[in-house]
């Protein structure tokens, strides 16, 4: 996704980057600016009414930069959580950078088992739930 780009979802909606059987084909690259950041936000401006951003890839190449990611988070992306705005899958690899979640229901990223998250100069703020979350079955 190309700076300056505003995606907006309809309620309970979701990104999700995927891969193949073995995990490693597949990626989501967000490359937004200081200047001209990219925006992934909800159709209606209530805490909660998208669901957000799933990454099922391990791919090093999932990486968000400048992006803002707002009033996701809507249910759960499994049965033991509470919603999360980004959910890095089981063995799922993330890296975000200079990027803000916020106004957002449930926790900021959630990690699953073995996942990878690389979390640098982020802003989290009016969250439902932690900034980040790891969590094991």
């Amino acid at each position: 996704i190309e700076a300056g780009v505003e995606m907006r979802f309809e309620q309970s909606a979701y990104l999700w980057a995927t891969a193949n059987a073995g995990g490693t084909i597949g990626s989501i690259q967000i490359k937004g600016t200081s200047l001209l950041p990219v925006k992934l936000t909800g159709t209606n401006q209530i805490a909660g009414f998208w669901k957000g951003v799933n990454i099922g890839s391990r791919s090093v190449l999932n990486n968000f930069t400048y992006t803002t990611i707002e009033y996701a988070g809507s249910s759960a992306w499994f049965t033991k959580d509470n919603g999360a705005n980004i959910h890095v899958g089981q063995n799922a690899s993330l890296t975000i950078s200079n990027s803000t979640i916020s106004n957002g229901k449930g926790v900021g990223i959630l990690v699953g088992p073995k996942g990878s998250l690389s979390n640098a100069n982020n802003t989290f703020s009016s969250l439902g739930g932690m900034d980040v979350v790891n969590y094991t079955f």
